[in-house]
């Protein structure tokens, strides 16, 4: 069971690092503190590591900072 409340901590993203077309790395910070969420892609497979803010089947840390991803996108028309 997750000890923090994901919908309540102030979630940022400070910067998206790509290596390799095959690695995306996002640095996060919050009021409870700051970390690196990595995302592996490859043979059409997504592997996550972050550093227990998810686990097992629990993706909410990642859907969180996605959610800040869309909306700093700029849709380039």
């Amino acid at each position: 069971m997750r000890k923090i409340d994901i919908s309540k901590i102030e979630l940022q993203i400070q910067n998206i690092d790509i290596f390799k077309n095959e690695i995306i790395r996002i640095n996060w910070s919050s009021n409870i503190g700051f970390g690196q969420y990595t995302i592996y892609l490859k043979d059409n497979r997504i592997s996550c590591y972050s550093e227990a803010m998810d686990c097992d089947k629990d993706k909410d840390f990642l859907k969180n900072l996605l959610i800040l991803l869309v909306e700093k996108a700029e849709i380039k028309e």
